[in-house]
């Protein structure tokens, strides 16, 4: 595709299972090679990652990191959440488990689910995290749900995330 064209002028209707999936994994490689993600599993993980780093002026933490995602210019430590759904139904949806506590604030970002825009961000403190957070014996760990309730009671980071998509 040429620059400045439109992934909306692609169409994928006509390729097979084995098409996409292979256009999957060669769009994750190519994503890979610019440095938006870092391993080949589904993007939108490190994909919130990415724009946190890119929103706060941050550095991605090591790979094998487990307490945090980002670490801010002032040394703040960043979890980073992400959940890919139909904002703004999202009651029944948690984020994945908090094992490690080793963070200073949590950014929540809710992505949509059909072409993964940033619908909605919140940076938490840890307190608030602490105070939401419901333990869950069978992923040992603990889980928040990211609804409206929750993400007020943080601070409103999704134009800063938006902003920082456009630089991509």
């Amino acid at each position: 595709m040429a620059a400045g064209s439109s992934v909306e002028s692609v169409s994928v209707d006509d390729l097979s299972v084995s098409d996409l999936i292979r256009l999957n994994r060669q769009t994750l490689y190519a994503l890979r090679e610019r440095g938006v993600i870092r391993t080949l599993s589904q993007p939108q993980g490190e994909w919130a990652e990415t724009l946190v780093k890119l929103a706060y002026g941050g550095e991605l933490a090591p790979k094998s990191e487990k307490g945090y995602d980002v670490i801010a210019p002032d040394g703040t430590r960043l979890q980073v959440k992400a959940r890919a759904l139909d904002y703004p139904r999202i009651r029944s949806n948690i984020t994945s488990a908090i094992r490690s506590w080793e963070f200073d604030k949590m950014v929540v970002v809710l992505l949509d689910l059909s072409d993964l825009s940033v619908a909605k961000a919140a940076e938490l403190s840890l307190e608030t995290v602490h105070d939401n957070a419901r333990h869950r014996s069978h992923v040992n760990g603990s889980v928040l749900i990211p609804n409206e309730a929750l993400m007020s009671q943080g601070i409103d980071v999704t134009e800063q995330l938006q902003a920082a998509t456009r630089k991509l």
